[in-house]
């Protein structure tokens, strides 16, 4: 939901005609009040023949903007997209391992993403989060299929 009480979906979009070869793409939709009507666009596309928008998690920055983290199953990338006025961006967040299989993000004070995920080739749980200096991650916790399903949340502080 925004600051306004409208709600916001991040999802994976693959077309009936495709659903056995991929790819599939990053979609946004937003409620518009003044049409009363679902807004949609590509978040992110892959390209050509990119694979991209698989278990995306979805939060509003102060300024209404969304950001989205999810799997390019393509290149096997956790990736950040936001909106802002000049359009939507992406970024690669992660490579090691196989990771963004499942994912949760949440943004900081200061807008920046933080983002817990597995890591399906070494099952582990992972953390990622963005600061000046860049894209950071480390290990949580390691183990049997650790890590699917979490979710971050942050304290004030």
């Amino acid at each position: 939901m925004d600051a306004d009480d409208h709600p916001h979906i991040s999802y994976y979009y693959q077309p009936e005609s495709q659903a056995e070869v991929f790819p599939g793409d990053l979609k946004y939709a937003s409620w518009d009040p003044d049409t009363s009507a679902w807004q949609i666009e590509v978040a992110d596309d892959g390209g050509a023949t990119g694979d991209v928008g698989r278990f995306s998690s979805l939060q509003m920055d102060s300024a209404g903007n969304p950001h989205i983290a999810y799997l390019d199953n393509s290149n096997r990338h956790l990736k950040h997209a936001w909106r802002d006025s000049a359009g939507w961006h992406s970024e690669i967040v992660d490579t090691y391992g196989k990771p963004g299989d499942t994912l949760s993000l949440t943004l900081d004070a200061d807008g920046n993403p933080h983002i817990s995920y597995h890591d399906r080739e070494n099952l582990i749980l992972r953390y990622a989060w963005k600061d000046a200096s860049g894209w950071n991650t480390e290990t949580v916790d390691s183990g049997y299929y650790v890590g699917l399903y979490s979710s971050i949340h942050l304290g004030s502080d």
